[in-house]
């Protein structure tokens, strides 16, 4: 990110998950935002004259899926552009989707990458709409993917639990119940 909007004239557009508060306006709940804390992506965004893009759909990105007092919305997710940008697409806007899955999972990284790999397409945009479209259907994919597999351990789990319960198990039995 260091490496980019060095150049004046140039036209990109970023979309990231930075894992940074920079205001309290994008926190609900936890600790409140601390300023002191870490003031350095925020001192990026503006020497470098970016546009932190509003999100339609929603003003958090990330919740710890609490309720109540427990609960904790985040804004963590942005979209930079640089001034060029946003000139060549006035009417451009960045929308919040449902969370399909979670991009922390190890296999999350290469399926994305996986799936935007080069689309022959006449026009930039409209590459750049098919990658997404593509990324979108193959992250829709792997998360079903992710959950069947959840769904089987769990399932496996819990017929374990039956059997075991309410079963007088031997020394050898209890130890071999231990390890699965």
């Amino acid at each position: 990110m260091k490496n980019l909007r060095n150049g004046q004239g140039d036209k990109w557009l970023v979309i990231r998950d930075s894992n940074i508060v920079i205001s309290q306006d994008e926190k609900l709940g936890g600790l409140p935002f601390n300023p002191n804390d870490d003031n350095n992506y925020f001192d990026f965004i503006d020497s470098r004259g970016l546009i932190d893009m509003p999100i339609s759909g929603g003003a958090f990105t990330w919740s710890n899926h609490r309720c109540d007092n427990e609960a904790i919305l985040e804004k963590l997710d942005r979209v930079l552009c640089s001034p060029e940008w946003n000139i060549l697409f006035p009417k451009a806007m960045a929308m919040l989707d449902i969370a399909i899955g979670s991009d922390h999972e190890e296999d999350c990284t290469s399926t994305v990458q996986g799936s935007w790999e080069p689309v022959s397409q006449p026009r930039n945009s409209h590459r750049f709409g098919s990658k997404l479209r593509r990324t979108n259907y193959t992250l829709i994919r792997w998360s079903k993917l992710k959950d069947r597999v959840k769904n089987r351990k769990k399932k496996e789990l819990q017929r374990k639990i039956e059997y075991y319960q309410g079963k007088q198990l031997t020394r050898v039995e209890l130890s071999d119940s231990e390890g699965t």
